[in-house]
């Protein structure tokens, strides 16, 4: 990838943020819509009951004159159009479906995703309405990248096209109209790594992020539903060819590479993935001791080895109060359950917070090992 030019996308995103964003482009309606959405459960009994509010906020994302995705999904769980709305949500059940971390499997996935609705758009619909309706892996990826933002990317195949060879950028984003995903997440993941290095654009962001959320009625905060910056990814990508960067700045034709060429950029595609995996543990292990850290163990029994029973009068961070038989106790919460000194009658609690200081240890390690792949990333 030129790093120079797209450190020129980079900058000119950053120049018009504040115009990309203003009241008739609002172009941070992806974050809204992404917040109606984040964290829903494609496999829970309320999952399409919830689906069916979330949609209300997608239909600006998924809506043009003649492509209504959003919309056609909401039709078919209208029980005047098909019979079972039990379809629609295995449906879902499959987008979302396992697929092990797999590029190739997701693909699939969205594909059978795809056949599944279409097939119902086909029996449900009258024939006029069904181009209108019809799902698409774009309308497959929104779902995915609203719901998962640390793991998927939202798409629009010209875009992404048109800024993979302004970059020069080493692998065809789509070809013969065919959408080849593993190197279109390849790519958002390196513009996530020079995203990251710009912190003039991070402090931008957050900001504007975090005065959205004091505005804008959405049920969780803005600035913590894209940690991992893919919608931010994405929306550079958009950006750039909506708001006529190319016009200004020709896409070179794409050059021919010589076969040492073609050997470094396979060395650095090898070594961007190990990057991309790496942080996808470090993102597991993260969302655990954000999980311990939202908990609140006040009014919990907890055992001491030494102390005995107690009630936990106050969690202030890692400090513990505990009212044992022989007066208050102040803990630790780390120490004590990491030691085995101390046990919660919840199990499960027990077990998180014994792993506190093993998963901060491996945290640390793996952003070494990020960091090591980092540099040998720029030394190519």
């Amino acid at each position: 990838m030129n790093t120079i030019q797209l450190q020129e996308i980079i900058q000119n995103y950053l120049s018009q943020y504040e115009f990309v964003n203003n009241r008739e482009n609002d172009e941070l309606f992806k974050w809204r819509a992404a917040a109606f959405m984040y964290g829903m459960n494609p496999f829970a009994d309320d999952f399409l009951s919830k689906l069916k509010m979330a949609l209300r906020a997608l239909s600006v994302l998924c809506t043009e004159e003649n492509w209504q995705p959003a919309t056609g999904i909401s039709v078919l769980c209208d029980s005047d159009k098909a019979d079972k709305e039990s379809e629609v949500h295995t449906a879902f059940k499959v987008l979302f479906g396992e697929d092990g971390g797999e590029i190739e499997e997701r693909y699939n996935n969205i594909l059978r995703f795809v056949g599944l609705t279409n097939a119902m758009i086909d029996a449900y619909m009258p024939e006029s309405e069904r181009v209108v309706y019809e799902q698409d892996i774009r309308s497959a990826l929104t779902y995915l990248g609203l719901m998962r933002t640390d793991k998927d990317f939202l798409i629009e195949a010209d875009a992404a096209q048109h800024f993979a060879l302004f970059t020069e950028y080493e692998s065809d984003i789509v070809s013969d109209d065919t959408v080849n995903l593993e190197a279109y997440y390849n790519m958002c993941n390196e513009l996530i790594y020079y995203i990251k290095e710009d912190t003039d654009l991070l402090k931008t962001v957050q900001a504007r992020l975090e005065y959205e959320g004091t505005v804008a009625a959405c049920p969780c905060s803005l600035k913590d539903i894209d940690k991992g910056l893919h919608l931010l990814a994405y929306d550079i990508i958009h950006c750039t060819e909506k708001y006529g960067f190319y016009e200004t700045h020709p896409i070179p034709k794409k050059k021919r590479l010589t076969a040492n060429q073609l050997k470094l950029e396979a060395q650095k595609k090898q070594i961007r993935n190990n990057i991309y995996e790496i942080q996808q543990h470090i993102n597991k292990a993260a969302s655990q001791l954000d999980e311990i850290e939202n908990l609140d163990m006040t009014g919990m029994t907890v055992t001491h080895a030494k102390f005995g029973d107690g009630e936990v009068i106050e969690h202030d961070g890692d400090r513990l109060t505990v009212l044992f038989s022989i007066g208050e106790k102040t803990l630790s919460l780390k120490t004590a359950f990491s030691k085995g000194l101390l046990e919660a009658e919840d199990e499960e609690i027990t077990e998180l917070c014994s792993s506190i200081l093993d998963t901060e240890e491996k945290v640390k390690a793996l952003q070494l090992r990020q960091r090591a792949q980092e540099l040998e990333l720029e030394k190519i």
